[in-house]
């Protein structure tokens, strides 16, 4: 069964939500943490004092180090969640702490700046 929200709860819990064209705001509840954890959320966040809204490159997990793969995402740091730029269907944002428990690493500040009107 899919539940539909309303954008303004889905903003509130962006963890728990995901955005389908044509369908709207999904709830998709909480993420679920594994029962041994690869990192420490530290591993998953900027330096402290990083600019909130700020973009970034986060390695998923077995990325080699010379090839690595990985999202670009916008940094929440109230929250301390990740925001992907990439895709419709995904959540609307990660806890550090979650996806550092699934072995992704934070890989750096962009440099560029990425546009989304094209």
């Amino acid at each position: 069964m899919t539940l539909i929200t309303n954008r303004n709860f889905a903003m509130q819990r962006k963890t728990e939500h995901a955005f389908k064209h044509e369908v709207g705001y999904v709830n998709r509840g909480p993420l679920r943490m594994p029962a041994t954890p690869m990192h420490p959320a530290q591993f998953c966040e900027p330096p402290i004092g990083t600019q909130d809204q700020s973009i970034h490159m986060l390695k998923a997990p077995q990325s080699p180090e010379d090839n690595a793969v990985g999202e670009v995402m916008t940094w929440h740091e109230a929250e301390r969640e990740w925001a992907p730029l990439s895709g419709l269907g995904k959540r609307l944002a990660f806890s550090s702490a979650y996806l550092a428990a699934h072995g992704w690493t934070y890989a750096g500040a962009c440099e560029h700046e990425i546009r989304h009107d094209k």
